[in-house]
């Protein structure tokens, strides 16, 4: 009796585990798509540069919009899997005639048409539509003075933040982050083999959104999402597990940027180690907000137990393809 009722726990259990992880599938299915359907990418490899925010708390890419004349500003974050453009950045450029003219209206929801997005003087990408988050009142929209504008810049520098670039921007395609040289190339064809040495190779799943790391924890096997847009932690995690992680707290609570927004965080320096692909991380900042409690259902279905920002992988370089579901990290 005692083995039949083992067995059936063990048909049980794998018939969990296999529910699961076709719910896991389908999830990141869903939330996977090549939005951008227009790439322009040169056959070399140009790498263009990354603008950080104060302290490295946000990453941005330095673009131009089709012709306004002023370099404008999207947060790299691949937290999220859908690009979009936010209200108080497009609002500004709107006083470009040419820009305004291109919002319109689907299904009762603003949208900027026809983006082209300029990387760099010889690379582009477009889509059909980008959606403009919170636009509520677009129509006779009217800026009087400048003082919007001021507002909506960080106090320590002088750019435009006009939206965020998710994971759709590199579906089906290459994407080599440089942090240490502080730039980006986005590519179909990458041709410098010195960083996708098999050494560098991680276990990873970067096909479909979100980019899933395996990595080990406190002793435990792991699933943690890579977030770009969580540039100033190390991890995120819940908070059960961040009371756990033993660490010196830092009592002053700490914001990023998220949608255009900030969130506020609290954290502490873990003493405990991070694994990844053999490469040991220990003494970085290890965070809980609020935000990340609510998505607790979305990371359970996902089987993930966190987040690995940037703050852990400043002197190295990450590449990403998703064509081929391959990441490496190279150390430097």
């Amino acid at each position: 009796m005692k083995r039949e009722v083992k067995r059936i726990s063990v048909i049980l259990a794998i018939l969990s585990i296999s529910f699961s992880s076709c719910i896991t599938r389908a999830l990141r299915k869903s939330s996977s798509n090549d939005k951008f359907l227009t790439y322009n990418l040169s056959k070399e490899n140009i790498y263009s540069s990354l603008k950080w925010g104060p302290e490295k708390r946000s990453l941005f890419l330095p673009v131009k919009i089709d012709n306004y004349p002023d370099t404008v500003y999207l947060q790299l974050d691949f937290g999220t899997g859908v690009s979009v453009f936010i209200e108080r950045g497009i609002s500004i450029i709107m006083q470009d005639t040419s820009i305004k003219n291109k919002i319109v209206i689907k299904n009762g929801r603003y949208y900027y048409s026809n983006p082209i997005i300029h990387l760099n003087d010889k690379e582009f990408i477009s889509c059909n539509y980008l959606p403009i988050n919170n636009y509520t009142n677009i129509e006779g929209y009217k800026i009087s003075n400048d003082s919007l504008a001021k507002k909506y810049k960080p106090t320590n520098d002088d750019f435009l933040i006009i939206g965020t670039l998710g994971y759709d921007m590199i579906y089906n395609r290459t994407f080599v982050l440089d942090f240490k040289n502080n730039e980006y190339c986005l590519t179909e064809n990458l041709q410098d083999s010195s960083i996708t040495k098999p050494e560098y190779r991680v276990k990873a799943s970067v096909y479909e959104w979100p980019l899933i790391i395996n990595a080990k924890y406190r002793n435990k096997r792991r699933r943690l999402i890579f977030d770009t847009g969580s540039s100033g932690i190390g991890l995120a995690l819940f908070e059960k597990d961040w009371k756990k992680s033993k660490g010196e707290k830092i009592d002053t609570l700490r914001n990023m940027m998220s949608w255009g927004r900030e969130m506020f965080t609290v954290e502490k320096i873990t003493f405990e180690k991070l694994i990844i692909n053999n490469e040991v991380y220990s003494n970085f900042p290890i965070i809980t907000s609020e935000v990340v409690e609510k998505q607790k259902f979305a990371f359970r279905l996902l089987r993930t137990k966190g987040i690995i920002g940037n703050y852990l992988f400043y002197d190295k370089t990450i590449v990403i393809d998703t064509k081929n579901d391959e990441l490496w990290i190279k150390n430097y």
